[in-house]
């Protein structure tokens, strides 16, 4: 006599996993939005933030040109009136206002080029910091849920 064989319940297991897929689907399809959506404002802080510092860097270079022709001009001046010094005094003394004015000039661009890399640090960090606190408190809201 032939053994007899379990039949298998095919539709039954078939249905089962196709529930549990038609259940799980809608979840993972809104957790993948909710990453696509995370991922473009990331990309828009990133690129907020490089518009700021090259913008920033653009006028930092100008200023520090802008010194660096002023110093040039003035040694130049300066070199011309130590050409028409006639005596050892004056030559002294024009040498003193050269290295006055140099270093007057110095402390002062230095200043500014100091707070205006402050500040360009300052606006390129605002849309990160901005995308930091977002994303937190999304990741915090899903973890107390």
């Amino acid at each position: 006599m032939a053994a007899k064989v379990k039949k298998l319940v095919v539709p039954s297991l078939v249905e089962s996993a196709s529930t549990q897929t038609d259940s799980a689907f809608p979840s993972a399809l809104s957790g993948y939005e909710e990453l696509a959506a995370l991922s473009r404002e990331h990309l828009d802080a990133l690129l907020k933030a490089n518009a700021a510092l090259s913008g920033g860097f653009e006028a930092l270079a100008k200023e520090y040109m802008g010194y660096t022709q002023a110093a040039l001009t003035t040694a130049s001046e300066a070199a011309k009136s130590l050409l028409r010094a006639k005596t050892l005094d004056q030559v002294f003394e024009i040498n003193a206002g050269l290295a006055k004015t140099g270093v007057d000039t110095l402390l002062d661009r230095s200043a500014k080029l100091s707070q205006w890399s402050l500040a360009l640090a300052k606006e390129a960090a605002l849309p990160l910091e901005h995308c930091f606190e977002t994303t937190l408190a999304k990741l915090t809201k899903q973890l107390g849920a």
